[in-house]
């Protein structure tokens, strides 16, 4: 179905914390006009409500009935996702529920099983009452084992506390992400890798086209009160190229060879268990020398890396004759650094510069 114009769903603003929001708005609202104007060739039209007519970018997962409503046929349609039921692209799907039958219906084990079995995800369970990560933690101590426990639906490090050994640790951290809604979104309890690397992985449908990337993550650990969090600071080397993950060339063995087995095999499992659409998505992939797994999937809404994306399909979309465009992504805390010569600015606030780069083309 032709689309009329671009535009940015509300609730991907309204849904964000109010200390993010005005950020996320400035940022998905120029990745929207990137892709208005240099991918789709459509007007921009700001935040709205979506309809029949808009390509949205949208700020969370669509059930198979809101796409209907809103003639979303394939992935296509948005940039976002369509899934059976929205927690079904958090965290909680990724390890097998202890909970028995407290389970959340929307939790796929058979997935679950399959992550597990073919290591793409990294040790761990899911829980739907605080008790059974209790339990699990008192049969796991003395393994020598740390743990980092997970909120499901947070993102860019929040909601999460690590160093966990003992169930006072366990309980203290509880207290710290909060357990409000554990019966209805679950939390995640996984084995915590030292000194990791972060490798990102995925495919996004633009203009009729299916591009693939790969990207090592930026962070620091910040201290926020009396816990401390891994706090995002953009990306290098988004390498993104035509065709699917498979299509992708990577040196055996290395970090980024790595990191798409893991994803490709989550996107096979994930496919062929849930069905979903999903027009974006990504998982990160979290790995040191002993050991490697996915502990984040992005669907249904803009991603922090998005900026560089969105710039290195522009130039794909618009010169058929390369086959890679590789960009970066910074995010600049208190405005610190000069922003540099050919750069996009996607956030340009008082207390938070974001800007992308291409940096190579092939």
């Amino acid at each position: 179905m032709h689309r009329e114009s671009v535009i940015i769903d509300h609730r991907a603003i309204t849904a964000t914390p109010a200390s993010h929001r005005d950020h996320v708005a400035e940022r998905n609202q120029n990745i929207g006009r990137v892709i208005a104007n240099n991918i789709l060739h459509i007007p921009y039209g700001g935040i709205a409500e979506p309809s029949r007519e808009t390509y949205s970018l949208h700020g969370g997962s669509l059930t198979p009935r809101k796409a209907a409503q809103l003639a979303i046929a394939g992935a296509n349609d948005l940039y976002g996702a369509v899934v059976t039921d929205a927690e079904q692209i958090h965290k909680s799907m990724f390890h097998p529920s202890i909970s028995g039958k407290d389970t959340s219906s929307f939790h796929s084990a058979d997935l679950a099983r399959g992550l597990e079995k073919t290591e793409a995800v990294l040790p761990g369970v899911t829980a739907f009452r605080p008790e059974d990560l209790v339990d699990y933690l008192r049969e796991m101590q003395g393994t020598g084992k740390k743990y980092r426990l997970k909120i499901p639906n947070a993102s860019d490090g929040e909601g999460q506390h690590g160093g966990i050994t003992t169930v006072a640790e366990l309980r203290k951290g509880m207290q710290l992400v909060g357990t409000q809604r554990i019966g209805i979104d679950g939390i995640v309890l996984e084995e915590e890798i030292i000194d990791p690397q972060t490798i990102s992985v995925g495919s996004v449908v633009l203009g009729g086209e299916v591009y693939s990337f790969h990207l090592r993550q930026k962070d620091e650990v910040i201290a926020e009160g009396d816990k401390k969090r891994t706090r995002y600071l953009g990306a290098e080397n988004i390498v993104v190229s035509r065709g699917s993950l498979s299509d992708i060339s990577l040196t055996e063995g290395s970090p980024e060879e790595i990191a798409r087995e893991k994803a490709a095999t989550f996107e096979q499992l994930y496919q062929g268990h849930l069905n979903p659409t999903l027009s974006r998505w990504s998982v990160d992939v979290v790995m040191n020398d002993r050991q490697a797994g996915i502990t984040d999937l992005t669907a249904g809404r803009v991603g922090g890396t998005d900026p560089g994306l969105v710039l290195a399909v522009r130039e794909l979309h618009n010169d058929p004759k390369l086959k890679t465009v590789t960009a970066d992504v910074t995010l600049d805390y208190g405005k610190q650094k000069d922003v540099p010569e050919g750069a996009w600015v996607f956030i340009n606030k008082r207390d938070l510069r974001a800007y992308s780069s291409i940096t190579s083309k092939k």
